[in-house]
């Protein structure tokens, strides 16, 4: 914990609370974001190999605890791999870090980014190609599927192998920021073997009176229960809407630039969850500091060790079976959902 930012080095966000925890800024995008940003130098500390790419076979005597799966695509390589060398350090020795990405990214990354599972167009889109009203998708639009696509291929891919699944997924941009050994820490007392998840409720001006989403910049906490319900049960349904939506769908945010507010992943998860009526999403904002942190909500993304401020708070702490004093997180909603337009009394 030696490389805290200069706290001076804190830019003003522009108060857009649709693009909140997950809107990419860029120069060709003025005004579009609210949160907070990064990029990364090299003040980080890699943790043990095992971390990285597992340990070697018949070394692994418990189930991974966090799979880390973080989106990216070959024009942000440079930028993910810095990201994903500061959030390599927080790991634990049973957690496992993958990035997800198109056809054609490993062999671009040039060995820069760590277990790289490529999107398979033809297992996603119908056709095989990524459309949105007639056109061909942006790389910004096609990587909406990427977050989908990976969840439900590393779960059935984990089934497949007959090993126990990881008690806990986080999915993730690749400019989000996050202490994953601290995060662990907050969901202490949690079953991960219950059909739960954490995200942080958010919603717009223009949305349907008390409908919300989370903020997938900041980063969604799944439980392997909740993941292997999601792929086994219902996971080409997903993949299925999640084509749909980007194929079609109205924008509603009063705010939003790019029209994206009809098809991002994140904006799907309250429809998704209704598919599994036991499922609980809680509010992240409950469980304490921040611990994750998106870098890429300034017009300008800051370096990594920028963002390492808002996470400062963040600490890892023993988290024993039986022990383990749990944080009573409430369950997301409207009123916790900044921007989300109140139903009528």
């Amino acid at each position: 914990e030696n490389h805290r930012s200069d706290p001076s080095l804190v830019p003003v966000p522009h108060p857009n609370p649709w693009s909140r925890g997950r809107m990419r800024a860029t120069a060709a995008v003025p005004g579009a974001c609210w949160l907070f940003g990064a990029t990364y130098t090299s003040a980080f500390v890699l943790p043990a190999r095992h971390a990285l790419q597992g340990a070697e076979p018949g070394q692994e005597a418990e189930p991974v605890r966090v799979q880390v799966l973080s989106v990216t695509g070959i024009p942000g390589i440079e930028y993910a791999s810095g990201v994903q060398d500061a959030v390599l350090a927080t790991l634990g020795p049973r957690d496992r870090y993958a990035n997800l990405c198109e056809p054609g990214c490993e062999a671009a990354a040039k060995g820069k980014l760590v277990n790289v599972i490529e999107l398979q167009l033809r297992e996603a889109f119908p056709g095989g190609v990524c459309t949105r009203e007639g056109q061909v998708c942006s790389g910004y639009q096609q990587a909406q599927m990427k977050f989908v696509y990976g969840l439900v291929t590393k779960v059935r891919e984990g089934l497949d192998a007959g090993g126990p699944l990881p008690e806990w997924y986080l999915l993730k941009d690749d400019d989000t920021l996050v202490d994953v050994d601290g995060l662990v820490s907050q969901v202490c007392g949690y079953s991960s073997d219950e059909p739960i998840s954490f995200g942080y409720p958010i919603s717009c001006p223009g949305a349907k009176p008390g409908s919300f989403w989370i903020a997938g910049g900041r980063g969604w906490l799944v439980s392997r229960g909740l993941a292997k319900k999601l792929a086994v049960e219902h996971g080409q349904r997903w993949i299925s809407l999640q084509a749909g939506v980007l194929n079609q769908s109205q924008t509603f945010c009063i705010m939003d630039p790019r029209g994206e507010s009809g098809y991002t992943w994140d904006s799907q998860v309250p429809q998704v969850l209704e598919w599994v009526p036991e499922a609980k999403l809680y509010n992240s904002n409950d469980l304490g500091p921040d611990c994750t942190w998106h870098l890429g909500d300034w017009l300008v993304k800051l370096k990594a060790e920028q963002g390492r401020q808002y996470i400062s708070g963040c600490q890892a702490l023993a988290c024993e079976a039986g022990s383990a004093r749990r944080r009573d997180a409430g369950v997301a909603t409207c009123a916790a959902a900044p921007g989300c337009p109140r139903p009528a009394p």
